[in-house]
């Protein structure tokens, strides 16, 4: 004997709202979620306006300190290459025979000055020397670490809210067990 199949309304209704209602949910979802801004009232579109003075300003001075920076950096690592290459002291009982200015930059009120002592050393102290024609010296002393394949000073900040703009020499030492090597470079203070 067969048994006819008849499907109940009422089940028919309860599965199709179930299946309506995951649909909505789903759109919702999709539409609050900040990416799409489409109930969010953000605006995902392209200012065409002329830019305001301030904004043209802005991008003046960024434009200048770019090219100030990318100035500085170029004169810094040749001059430092070729200071260094001059400034080994050539004993053969230093533990280093290289210092590195690696990079010299300003970012606000701190000068950041960093380091490669080469080859890799143990202990020791870097101190840096900056001088100027007419100005205060300064001085500041800092501990060496120890990398996987070459030794740093572990860094020098300056603040230079006190220090007058313009070109300063800048000599870092490495000592360690009565030895001594020196690199030599140039920071420029804006």
């Amino acid at each position: 004997m067969r048994v006819p199949n008849k499907k109940s309304p009422k089940k028919i209704i309860i599965t199709s709202s179930v299946v309506v209602a995951l649909l909505v949910t789903s759109g919702l979802v999709y539409a609050f979620r900040e990416d799409i801004g489409l109930v969010n009232g953000r605006e995902d579109t392209a200012n065409y306006d002329r830019p305001t003075d301030e904004q043209l300003e802005g991008e003046a001075t960024a434009e200048q300190t770019q090219d100030d920076a990318d100035a500085d950096a170029n004169t810094a690592n040749e001059a430092d290459l070729q200071d260094n290459a001059d400034s080994r002291d050539g004993t053969a009982e230093s533990a280093a025979n290289e210092v590195i200015i690696s990079s010299v930059n300003q970012d606000g009120n701190t000068l950041a000055i960093r380091t490669i002592i080469q080859p890799l050393v143990d202990g020791g102290t870097c101190t840096l020397a900056m001088s100027k024609a007419g100005q205060s010296p300064v001085r500041q002393t800092a501990s060496v670490q120890a990398m996987p394949s070459y030794s740093t000073c572990q860094g020098f900040n300056i603040d230079v809210s006190d220090l007058a703009k313009g070109s300063w020499n800048l000599e870092i030492t490495y000592s360690n067990n009565g030895q001594s090597v020196s690199g030599k470079g140039t920071a420029v203070v804006r």
